[in-house]
């Protein structure tokens, strides 16, 4: 299929092909542990000075605005995700959810614009 919402929602494994050539072949979450091994952080209602501390810690192109309101982060170590997910307790955040990269975002980190077939 080329519906990327489909394939994670069904597919135990899912192979990844670009022109003709196999990528990868995992499950939807390991094929996001390719692209990045490191989990994100989500989180919802994060007082301003918690977030400074965040990105104190992550750096400012490390998290990215939600369309809702919310905040991901990615922190690109275990250590820098322990110390997110601890700021972020700290903080008295209560909305807080971790994951890896879905396959809309391992699509473009692994082929972009050049077309797949999934």
């Amino acid at each position: 299929t080329h519906d990327l919402a489909e394939a994670e929602a069904v597919c135990d494994r899912v192979t990844l092909i670009d022109r003709g050539r196999i990528l990868a072949t995992e499950s939807p979450a390991g094929l996001g542990r390719l692209v990045s091994p490191y989990e994100w952080v989500e989180a919802s209602d994060v007082p301003y000075e918690t977030m400074r501390e965040v990105v104190d810690v992550t750096g400012d192109g490390a998290v990215a605005q939600l369309p809702t309101g919310g905040v991901r982060i990615h922190p690109e170590s275990k250590e820098r995700l322990r110390a997110v997910l601890s700021i972020l307790v700290d903080g008295g955040v209560t909305s807080i959810r971790t994951g890896y990269p879905s396959l809309q975002e391992v699509y473009l980190g692994m082929i972009g614009d050049r077309g797949m077939e999934v």
